[in-house]
């Protein structure tokens, strides 16, 4: 469980951090 959610999170933050590089990339 505690594995699956660790997991989950780090994705989440890896996905945010392309999301925000994304849109500076568009901004610019």
């Amino acid at each position: 469980m505690f594995l699956t959610v660790h997991i989950g999170r780090s994705l989440l933050c890896h996905g945010y951090k392309l999301w925000y590089f994304n849109l500076l990339d568009t901004i610019s």
